[in-house]
């Protein structure tokens, strides 16, 4: 799945968001997929995965 679809509500680009940890073993990584469009309103984003892959599976789910 390599395709991100758009916002579900003002249609613009979805963006993989990357956050960094760091615990007692080292860094690892956190991948979330949301809204890149400042100005849309709702701004959704999806939690934070710990592959980037699950991420997107997570933004592209709609209901039917």
């Amino acid at each position: 799945m390599d395709e991100i679809k758009p916002c579900p509500f003002c249609g613009g680009e979805a963006v993989i968001y990357e956050r960094r940890k760091l615990d007692g073993s080292g860094a690892f990584f956190r991948y979330s997929v949301g809204c890149g469009n400042r100005y849309c309103e709702m701004r959704p984003q999806t939690g934070f995965w710990k592959h980037k892959y699950e991420a997107m599976h997570s933004w592209n789910r709609r209901a039917q």
